[in-house]
């Protein structure tokens, strides 16, 4: 378990990038995660963040800030549950996002906590085991 750890959405890093300090609160909290050791991340939120990226200031800040903080991988046990979140979810009437249930599969499988600001989190969590945290009325 990485109770410590806390996976960052995409959502949330986007909002960090156009923020400067006391602008947002989402901003705020993703530095206070890097400043305290606490944020991870996984490789569908690099593709979704870098996929977006508009200048090169932006890809400096995003290479440098993901090459310090802790990976955490779809390795096979994420991805056969992948498989199984999905069905589950479209059984209980959620049709989410393929990028969305991966993230939500590398917390729930590695224990993280996930920081967020997308609705489809919420979703989720009614579902699965998903320990999620967001800004979403922001």
């Amino acid at each position: 378990m990485n109770a410590d750890l806390v996976l960052i959405d995409s959502t949330a890093w986007i909002e960090f990038s156009k923020k400067k300090p006391g602008e947002s609160e989402i901003g705020d909290e993703v530095r206070r995660l890097i400043e305290s050791d606490s944020a991870c991340v996984t490789q569908p939120v690099i593709a979704e963040v870098v996929r977006g990226v508009k200048t090169e200031s932006e890809d400096r800040l995003f290479k440098e800030l993901f090459s310090m903080i802790p990976l955490r991988s779809m390795n096979d046990e994420v991805w056969s549950a992948t498989y199984g979140h999905g069905r589950k979810l479209l059984e209980k009437g959620f049709n989410v996002k393929l990028a969305d249930q991966m993230i939500a599969s590398v917390a729930v499988v590695h224990g993280l906590r996930l920081f967020h600001r997308d609705s489809d989190y919420v979703n989720i969590a009614e579902v699965l085991d998903l320990d999620e945290y967001n800004f979403l009325s922001e």
